[in-house]
């Protein structure tokens, strides 16, 4: 589902720029 591929895309965007966050 788009759902799903969704949290994948976010997961990958945390880990590539998770730090830009912190």
């Amino acid at each position: 589902e788009i759902r799903l591929i969704r949290e994948g895309k976010l997961e990958e965007l945390k880990e590539k720029y998770g730090n830009l966050e912190t």
